[in-house]
């Protein structure tokens, strides 16, 4: 093994580490790769940067503003009225109308934009229902998996292997190459959840009053001076803060005066009542008992409704909030709003929340006056807000002119790209061209609506697999696949070891990396073995979006994992079962479907 094939195998794992811990974010981990190959020398600086100018990265971007402009128009919100009434009519009809409705979507756009829309839409009506939003959420996310694998265009993955093909040698793959593999684990994927997952779905804290679900009877009360209490004559900072107490002061009232937001410099006097966010039980042991009195429950505070609005968030996918802290954000500046705990990736957050950096799919409790959450409704109306609340949904109403111009726009990318008059690519581009030139986006909405992260990730992980051809890793690697399985046990074999090597290491890193990373593989272990490399990389296409197991193996699973209350070991309980049925089908339909 060369210097270049070295280096390549320990960035590969190196990569792999980066991309199960997420200790660094997916698009610098993919700029990384960029660097670290060019600069030691394995491939060169035109091949590093070859993959922002790749037909699937265009594409993908290109889609995610065909996508964007598609849901702007309203059409997704327009169905929480119909979901409301569905729900109330049965559980079963319920999911399994919206698994197949959300699945068709997802066939055609982007999937992660359209569940975080429907996110807060199924919570409101489960919720009005008096269901668990946490019944609905996890059929909402596989539904949308289920349809991204049935077309080209469904997920980026399945763009990204097309794009690894055709600089290979290879054709791209047509619009619905995918089509009948893809409809029948669609198919499979409601029956079980229909016949099965739903049962093992956890019934979670979601939906239940916030001061349950939140566990805030110990963090948000109501704290009274007492009359002759050495805090008199003080201010906040010196009577509250010098201790090295965690607390924020959100509101004051004395007398019949409500003071919002009072700063640290307020001199306090006998009587004031302050709201106050913190650990009450340390509130009490660092200040004396005879100094303050605290309040039982928010109910037996002097706020009133109006004055302490509680409300739950979610972060969207590609916000300005996403990698900020709200200290970074001036969130509370902006928004007339104080955070009282987070929710991400199933952790509950009550401490240094102003220093907590947001990811998309994070659930954030917010505390409001009526001023503030009429500043908040408002912003949430804005088609860029950067989260969307979960108790209330804003609903616009559908604008049926640029409803007609997407429709018909989305319509002609797809027919021209199934007929093969032009490329998928370029139909998409000039699908953008079309929006813009008719009034329906700009190309402000565009850059806006392009996820940059998964743009840079597509670059970095095609450059690696450049770094795999150039270095004789994919070559090494397909001879020892072809050799050891290929020749013993047959080509089928290795639809079945691809497809499930591809979906266990989807479920602890970006799925696209997966991708990537066995894609070249594959077309390796085809020349040895005298086979059409075909059904080997739609094994690995179909395991690169087929993540059921694990909350972040998946970005609608991860959007859900937070909003649904879910714990990591949920997604285990209902998605290996899933996994293994996907990968025996997997095993005996793609060589039926797609021949060797």
């Amino acid at each position: 093994m060369g210097i270049d094939a070295i280096i390549t195998v320990s960035v590969i794992l190196l990569a792999i580490v980066l991309f199960a811990t997420e200790y660094f974010s997916v698009d610098l981990v993919g700029l990384f790769l960029i660097v670290i190959l060019v600069v030691t020398g394995v491939i060169t600086p035109a091949e590093g940067v070859k993959g922002f100018a790749n037909n699937a990265t265009v594409t993908v971007g290109a889609m995610f503003v065909l996508s964007a402009a598609l849901i702007r128009t309203g059409i997704i919100e327009t169905i929480a009225p119909k979901l409301s009434k569905l729900i109330e009519r049965g559980y079963k009809r319920s999911i399994t109308v919206m698994m197949v409705a959300v699945g068709s979507i997802s066939a055609f756009i982007n999937n992660t934009p359209v569940v975080a829309t429907l996110i807060p839409i199924v919570s409101n009506a489960a919720q009005k229902a008096k269901e668990q939003p946490s019944k609905y959420l996890m059929p909402l996310s596989f539904g949308a998996i289920f349809g991204g694998a049935c077309t080209l265009i469904g997920t980026s993955t399945n763009l990204l292997v097309s794009g690894i093909a055709e600089e290979n040698g290879l054709s791209p793959f047509g619009l619905f190459l995918m089509a009948p593999f893809g409809l029948v684990i669609f198919g499979a994927g409601v029956l079980y959840m229909l016949a099965i997952g739903h049962r093992l779905i956890p019934v979670s804290k979601a939906g239940m009053p916030f001061s349950q679900s939140y566990e805030m009877a110990e963090y948000l009360t109501e704290v009274e001076i007492v009359p002759g209490s050495e805090m008199v004559g003080k201010t906040i900072a010196e009577a509250l803060l010098e201790d090295g107490l965690d607390i924020d002061i959100l509101q004051a009232r004395r007398g019949e005066g409500l003071i919002d937001k009072p700063g640290k410099s307020l001199v306090l006097e006998a009587e004031d009542r302050l709201l106050v966010r913190g650990n009450i039980e340390h509130i009490k042991s660092v200040i004396k008992q005879e100094e303050i009195r605290v309040a039982n429950s928010l109910q037996d505070t002097s706020f009133s409704e109006k004055q302490i609005i509680l409300l739950e968030v979610v972060v969207l996918n590609n916000s300005t909030l996403e990698g900020k802290t709200f200290n970074q954000f001036n969130f509370s500046g902006k928004y007339s709003a104080n955070v009282l705990a987070i929710r991400q990736r199933g952790r509950l957050k009550h401490d240094h929340l102003q220093d907590v950096k947001l990811q998309a799919g994070d659930m954030v409790l917010l505390q409001t006056n009526q001023t503030g959450y009429d500043q908040l409704r408002q912003m949430e109306s804005e088609r860029q807000a950067p989260f969307i609340s979960i108790n209330e949904t804003a609903i616009n109403g559908v604008d049926k002119r640029n409803l007609a111009i997407v429709g018909i726009t989305l319509a002609a990318v797809v027919l021209l790209a199934s007929m093969n008059i032009i490329s998928i690519m370029i139909a998409a581009i000039g699908g953008i061209v079309a929006l813009n030139v008719l009034g329906v986006i700009n190309m402000q909405d565009a850059y806006e609506a392009i996820d940059w992260k998964v743009i840079f990730l597509l670059a970095g992980a095609l450059s690696l697999g450049t770094a795999m051809e150039r270095s004789g890793v994919a070559d090494q690697m397909g001879n020892f696949l072809a050799y050891s399985i290929g020749e013993n046990y047959g080509p089928v074999a290795l639809v079945s070891g691809l497809y499930l090597l591809t979906s266990l290491l989807t479920e602890v890193m970006s799925n696209n990396a997966a991708a990537a990373l066995l894609a070249p593989i594959a077309i390796s272990i085809a020349g040895p073995m005298g086979v059409d490399p075909l059904p080997l990389l739609l094994a690995i296409t179909f395991a690169g979006s087929a993540s059921f197991m694990t909350p972040i193996g998946y970005q609608t699973n991860t959007m859900i994992y937070s909003a649904g209350n879910y714990r990591f070991s949920d997604f285990i309980r209902v998605g290996a079962a899933l996994n293994l049925i996907f990968w025996i089908l997997a095993t005996f339909l793609i060589p039926f479907f797609y021949p060797f």
